[in-house]
């Protein structure tokens, strides 16, 4: 992989070129039971409430799905990814907006 940077004084640009890139992923997930775990689906961003100095009152949604293992579980598996060769993406430096790619 290389990068470099597309000169442009009033709009640079940051491009990364990807060649013989590729990767094997092993995942494992290991835990024992009586586990409870959490993940977040959706928060609101609602910006209103009260201030005081010192205390913030607010209304906040989360949607969270909860689940709890009764059991020890071992899990294993992975996978493979490869990039194309010649493969490029281009970023604006100021705003972070991709402006051209080839994936």
């Amino acid at each position: 992989m290389t990068a470099k940077i597309l000169e442009d004084i009033l709009d640079p640009v940051v491009r990364l070129e990807f060649s013989g890139v590729e990767a094997y992923v092993n995942l494992g997930i290991y835990s024992n039971a009586g586990a409870t775990y959490a993940i977040n689906l959706f928060a609101s961003n609602y910006a209103g409430g009260l201030g005081f100095p010192g205390l913030s009152i607010g209304l906040v949604f989360y949607i969270d799905l909860v689940f709890t293992i009764s059991a020890s579980i071992d899990l294993t598996g992975g996978f493979y990814v490869k990039v194309a060769e010649d493969s490029f993406l281009e970023t604006n430096v100021f705003n972070g907006k991709i402006t051209d790619h080839f994936l």
